[in-house]
């Protein structure tokens, strides 16, 4: 336990345990389990061999190369963490999150932040409060339940499922299955290839925009209430009582179902290359 001045522990066989108040921690080389707190500084940890247990509120926090499960609980603290062999557990706010290389899974809980999360072996799930969330490089799929959050996704194998308002999504070069709710916000998706998998999108009051190869085979069914569709696949739209566009057609052998649903506003299916 300390107060006012930094700590550094070096080459390290056992475990770790440091209370620190308004002072730095670094801790490297370390052969064993860690639980550091400090508050009002960096708490800077890299090359340990056990779990990790961090706390810090109002500095900065930075973790690399961490054999063991990685838990973090912060407030106000800006947070790096990367080359970490086993699951990563955070809690944070107010500052930017950002986690790369990690050969388990990610649990994530933020709010009023961007979250910069690429590279990732195991499966993500994040729980997100007026932040942007940017994602690339999944192993594992992702599922984010947000709310007032932006989403962009990249390079995700595994199902998505993506929950939010109030802001855009996009979702780009995604092989599995994948579901988006959203209201008052944007929903854009671009396939490179064959759709492989499911794709439904519930939307209120805000566009959607897909993009697929133009020779593709899916089942696409669309429905826009006091809105509008355009398709570059099938028939043209229905318009039935209620001032309701709906679209049911198979395209090319037929093949993944795609269902596209929003309210006053259009969706817009394209054909890419």
């Amino acid at each position: 336990t300390n107060r006012y001045k930094g700590v550094e522990v070096k080459n390290v066989k056992g475990k770790v345990s440091v209370t620190n108040h308004r002072g730095f921690i670094d801790v490297s080389e370390v052969e064993g389990d860690l639980d550091l707190k400090t508050e009002h500084d960096r708490l800077v940890v890299e090359d340990i061999q056990g779990q990790v247990t961090l706390q810090n509120s109002y500095g900065r926090l930075q973790v690399e190369d961490v054999s063991g499960p990685l838990h973090i609980d912060s407030t106000g603290c800006r947070i790096s963490a990367s080359k970490v062999s086993d699951k990563v557990f955070i809690k944070s706010s107010h500052k930017l999150v950002s986690v790369r290389d990690l050969e388990g899974g990610l649990e994530l809980e933020s709010a009023y932040a961007n979250v910069n999360i690429s590279r990732i072996a195991g499966p993500v799930e994040l729980r997100a409060a007026h932040c942007e969330v940017t994602a690339n490089e999944l192993e594992a799929g992702i599922t984010i339940q947000g709310r007032g959050s932006q989403v962009s996704l990249k390079e995700i194998s595994g199902d998505t499922s993506i929950q939010t308002s109030l802001r855009n999504v996009s979702v780009a070069e995604f092989s599995g299955a994948l579901s988006v709710q959203n209201e008052f916000g944007e929903v854009s998706l671009k396939i490179d290839e064959q759709p492989a998998a499911s794709i439904t999108v519930k939307n209120a009051n805000g566009e959607i925009t897909l993009q697929v190869p133009e020779r593709s085979n899916f089942e696409l069914t669309a429905q826009a209430v006091a809105g509008e569709i355009i398709s570059d696949f099938g028939p043209k739209p229905e318009e039935s009582e209620g001032n309701v566009a709906f679209l049911r057609t198979t395209v090319g052998d037929g093949g993944p179902q795609i269902e596209l649903q929003t309210t006053n506003k259009r969706i817009r299916i394209k054909k890419q290359g």
